[in-house]
């Protein structure tokens, strides 16, 4: 096998065909409009960020890897100097394309031999928070027996697959998750804002208005703590760049979308949500907390849960930051 190394913005937009073709069926987190987001936006200059293309012995592309390069914390050592898929805290997991019939062995080895003549002083290899389903997991597992792989703790990440039920005269049973008590607390919950008002959604695609949905999800997510210690989205401007560049993106293997909780007039809760092939992910949400009683966040989830279960579009969706 052999590499190449295409370096920062122009070297991604170089391997735009290739990353197309291999991503694929891959997770949102390997496509191409994806990385080409996070290397514009979340890394502070672009010579910390290149990518390893790996070909077989006919040339043809089997992976391309991202490779940042940084001082960042790596556990209880501290920081170090790294080679990482990525490192922004609202990264919550990371991938990269790889062809299904690659031998991950061989292509770890391949890797292995490129990071050790890469010019940046790395002192460590740390991959964060992967998928165990996916490509980087894959070659993170070949790889362990030659070179031990720092990775950061993180709860695990919830996936569901979208099998649908049907009922006795067969309508489709969308959701079967939710326990009875919190069911029933979603209803009355579910009464009481309809006291106060109509209750729906409103989506920034259905309306063709991405920057007042985006001002609103802002908005709303800041109401509560994450308002008040500064974590929230509106005090990230390059997370906030980020976002607005995938709503923004009008790309074949994903879609961004935010959608709004509406009682009345006023949005109480928000989501991110973006698809991608027969996935759908919640990537970020926030309610408004002055109404934390009546359950808006966990209302507006359960909408989408059994919006994109009875959707036949999609196969699985993902809670990406826990269950």
């Amino acid at each position: 096998m052999q590499t190449n190394w295409h370096q920062g913005l122009k070297g991604l937009a170089a391997l735009r065909s290739e990353w197309a073709a291999l991503s694929a069926d891959c997770s949102l987190f390997a496509r191409y409009t994806w990385q080409k987001a996070v290397a514009e936006h979340l890394v502070e200059d672009e010579s910390q960020v290149g990518f390893f293309r790996i070909a077989d012995e006919a040339g043809h592309a089997v992976a391309i890897v991202p490779a940042y390069t940084a001082r960042i914390a790596v556990g209880e050592f501290g920081f170090l100097p790294a080679i990482s898929l990525g490192w922004d805290p609202d990264l919550v997991l990371f991938d990269f394309p790889m062809a299904s019939n690659a031998d991950p062995q061989a292509v770890g080895r391949t890797l292995l031999k490129a990071f050790r003549k890469h010019a940046y002083p790395w002192q460590v290899i740390s991959w964060g928070r992967m998928l165990t389903t996916s490509n980087a997991a894959r070659l993170a597992q070949a790889m362990d027996h030659q070179l031990t792989l720092i990775e950061a703790n993180a709860e695990p990440c919830q996936v569901f697959n979208t099998v649908r039920e049907t009922d006795d005269v067969g309508h489709v049973k969308p959701f079967a998750l939710v326990s009875r008590k919190l069911g029933d607390n979603l209803r009355q919950g579910l009464r009481k804002l309809e006291s106060l008002g109509p209750v729906q959604i409103r989506t920034a695609r259905s309306r063709l208005d991405t920057n007042s949905f985006l001002a609103e999800f802002l908005r709303v997510e800041a109401t509560g703590w994450k308002g008040a210690n500064r974590s929230a989205t509106r005090h990230l401007p390059r997370f906030t760049a980020f976002m607005l560049m995938l709503l923004e993106a009008d790309a074949p293997d994903l879609k961004a979308d935010i959608a709004l909780l509406y009682c009345g007039e006023e949005a109480i809760a928000t989501q991110f949500r973006i698809t991608a092939g027969r996935f759908a992910y919640l990537y970020k949400h926030g309610y408004d907390e002055r109404l934390a009683k009546m359950q808006p966040g966990h209302m507006m989830t359960h909408m989408w849960l059994n919006e994109t279960i009875a959707d036949e579009r999609f196969d699985c969706m993902s809670l990406v930051s826990g269950p």
